[in-house]
């Protein structure tokens, strides 16, 4: 046998197997749902691209509608994958709860199945706020300020009485980076912040000549509430 015919014959073979493999591909594909996953981060202002604490859960609308046991309904991380599923329509559910913050992000999403092709939908979870208050710590020329220690009152006459004073305080915290400290979980009434930083022999504070305090309406529940504290 020729050495052009063998060739030949290998080159046909490969181009048969190339395109077996790619219909494999193409099949298996078929019936998926699939996405990425992310959100905004309350205490750094970033968007998240990547959290494995991220769990995903997919559930059938269809009442006659049982997922076979070899199928995964649970993912967990910042993409997830379901399938191969039946044309229908389905219902996802991600979330995760900040450790920190003891804040929950989460999003629900209806989704529609096609046995013929991938269906693609990404999701960004969003913050369940309960009375979350989103305090910034900026210096004089409005930059963000780190290490800066950040407490919250909710009694004016504390404040003025006990400054600094951890115990009068509903609640203190560092800002970070970012110059943000977040509290949550408080109630619908006007907080008071007062903040000081500590740079060398000097301590900066939020107050000004009048000794009035920057302070904060009574809370929303469900928004982000978000007060400005200037240290100078």
């Amino acid at each position: 046998m020729k050495i052009e015919t063998v060739l030949f014959a290998f080159f046909i073979c490969l181009i048969a197997c190339k395109k077996e493999e790619g219909d494999i591909v193409k099949q298996s594909s078929k019936g998926i749902i699939k996405g990425s996953i992310t959100y905004n981060d309350v205490l750094t202002g970033q968007v998240v691209l990547s959290n494995d604490a991220i769990v995903t859960e997919l559930t059938s609308i269809e009442a006659f509608y049982s997922f076979p046991t070899w199928i995964q309904t649970k993912s967990t991380g910042s993409k997830y994958e379901f399938g191969p599923l039946l044309s229908g329509s389905y219902l996802i559910k991600s979330e995760f709860t900040d450790p920190v913050l003891n804040l929950k992000y989460s999003a629900n999403l209806s989704v529609t199945g096609d046995t013929n092709k991938p269906v693609i939908n990404d999701i960004i979870l969003m913050p369940n706020y309960n009375y979350t208050l989103l305090c910034l710590v900026k210096d004089s020329l409005g930059n963000p300020m780190a290490n800066a220690k950040v407490y919250l009152y909710n009694n004016y006459d504390f404040l003025v009485t006990y400054k600094d004073a951890v115990g009068a305080a509903v609640s203190t915290g560092i800002t970070n980076s970012w110059g943000r400290v977040v509290f949550n979980n408080l109630t619908a009434v006007p907080y008071f912040i007062y903040s000081t930083r500590i740079m060398g022999s000097d301590t900066l504070n939020s107050l000004d000549t009048t000794f009035n305090p920057t302070t904060q309406p009574a809370l929303i529940m469900s928004s982000l509430n978000t007060i400005t504290s200037i240290v100078k």
